[in-house]
């Protein structure tokens, strides 16, 4: 096996272990979240994951777009609790 060949087979093994680290801690997420708002009565539709404060998507689930993998290997994620807000102005 050529040195390519190696440094190749090492760099797919490396993004798959990525992935599936990713998967992973979104799968942990999105028990935790689901579990906080049925013991806080939320309303499902009312939470979203984003990857950053200034995202401009919000995805319902935890998933490999809703998070962002820092340098020294952690997952940041944002979890938006959202209400809805009635005012009676007139």
């Amino acid at each position: 096996m050529s040195k390519y060949q190696e440094l190749s087979k090492t760099f797919a093994e490396s993004v798959q272990l990525q992935a599936q680290y990713v998967s992973d801690c979104c799968a942990f997420s999105n028990c935790l979240f689901s579990q906080m708002a049925e013991y806080l009565t939320w309303p499902r539709d009312q939470m979203a994951f984003a990857p950053d404060e200034h995202a401009q998507i919000e995805e319902p689930t935890c998933n490999h777009h809703s998070v962002r993998l820092h340098d020294d290997g952690s997952i940041h994620f944002f979890g938006l609790f959202t209400i809805n807000r009635f005012d009676n102005v007139h």
